[in-house]
């Protein structure tokens, strides 16, 4: 007598085999609050999207034309539907959203706290304006080569305060300039390009030549089907090529492209969706030293300059993001103001603001990172330091 199992009875039954789990998966159900962090890629491994800061931040990684950072990094949250289709995606969400409603139109499939592979495909959006649905772009346009710079990002750009008029600035980068003039907000720059030079563009890549002596003319490197980096959040694709313009297309959700996902949901945890969450700062270095000695951790020193925006923005939102959790406990953070103690400053070759050093609690260096003020690659950077003191 053959007997028949119901599918869902099967479908756990199959997953339990399959990862030689002890325990039956648990799935969730309708009514249910659920988060899940996942990191979707492109058929050939190029990251496409991902809620976990430390993978973003990985630039060893492989990533797609359509990847970007976010400014911040946590599991998508939703209540599962009663109905079979979870939360729709709208025409104009970015993609972490439309990915985010993909996962949750299929969340009742996948065990809870367990990372399953999921595979998403691009659908026609839905009620997409037409008028919308296309943007025309020149393959061919000027820029000045004249530039009026604040003050603060020629410092983080440059590494160096403002000098007077024909001091040389970026002499091993395609674009050299020299500066005309200087006052309290900004600077003014005359640039040069170097021959063939890239120019990093919202849509791609542009090649810049000198036209004359007050602009640039960038020329788009772009071809027919080609993936379009997120403008406004929605990737898209070439679809067309002409000879003074070239079209993008926004119509499909995710640009065309099946995207090759792992997803693990949890049973919602609302402290893990805090807005913040605090840092034990240490605001005396050495006192932060012992401490890591004594602990056996090694230290963060973010060393920040009085009336810094940036430094700022870092203390009040990147690291107190809970993307940042799970370093919290395995550091020693010590804060100091490098503009009251020059020492730190001069001990560790600062150059521009913010400087973030990590170390053993001998004081030696196991990273540094000069202006750094994004999210992921500092969650990155403090992966890899604890990488290598376990294989150490």
């Amino acid at each position: 007598m053959i007997v028949r199992h119901p599918a869902h009875v099967l479908f756990p039954l199959m997953l339990l085999l399959l990862c030689g789990c002890s325990e039956p998966p648990r799935f969730a159900k309708p009514g249910d609050r659920v988060e899940a962090d996942y990191t979707c890629r492109l058929a050939d491994g190029g990251l496409v999207e991902t809620t976990l800061a430390h993978v973003a931040g990985n630039d060893t990684l492989a990533r797609s034309p359509i990847f970007s950072l976010r400014d911040s990094y946590r599991p998508f949250s939703f209540q599962v539907s009663e109905q079979s289709a979870g939360p729709q995606s709208k025409p104009f969400d970015p993609l972490e959203q439309k990915i985010g409603a993909a996962i949750a139109n299929r969340i009742t499939e996948l065990p809870l706290d367990r990372t399953t592979p999921l595979h998403l495909q691009s659908a026609q959006i839905e009620n997409f304006p037409p008028r919308d649905r296309y943007l025309r772009m020149a393959t061919n346009f000027t820029l000045p080569r004249m530039r009026e710079m604040p003050v603060q990002e020629f410092e983080a750009r440059y590494g160096q305060t403002p000098q007077t008029p024909g001091t040389k600035v970026g002499e091993d980068s395609d674009y050299p300039g020299v500066v005309r003039g200087v006052n309290n907000e900004f600077v003014i720059i005359y640039y040069s390009v170097r021959a063939e030079a890239h120019m990093p563009l919202a849509w791609g890549t542009g090649v810049a030549k000198e036209k004359d002596a007050d602009t640039f003319e960038v020329t788009v490197d772009v071809r027919p089907d080609q993936l379009v980096p997120r403008i406004g959040g929605l990737p898209g694709r070439v679809s067309s090529v002409e000879k003074d313009q070239f079209v993008i297309d926004f119509a499909q959700s995710f640009a065309g492209e099946t995207l090759f996902c792992e997803v693990t949901p949890r049973s919602y945890v609302p402290d893990r969706q805090a807005k913040q969450s605090p840092v034990n700062w240490v605001d005396d270095f050495d006192r932060g030293l012992e401490q890591a000695r004594q602990q056996g951790k090694p230290a963060v020193l973010f060393l920040y300059a009085d009336e810094c925006p940036t430094c700022e923005q870092m203390l009040n939102r990147t690291f107190p993001d809970p993307a940042l959790d799970r370093w919290r406990e395995q550091f020693i953070w010590i804060k100091a103001s490098g503009t009251q103690h020059p020492e730190y400053a001069d001990r560790f070759k600062q150059r521009e603001y913010p400087l973030i050093v990590v170390l053993n609690g001998m004081g030696g260096e196991l990273d540094l990172l000069p202006g750094l003020h994004d999210l992921p690659t500092l969650a990155y950077r403090l992966d890899q330091v604890l990488a290598k003191r376990t294989k150490g």
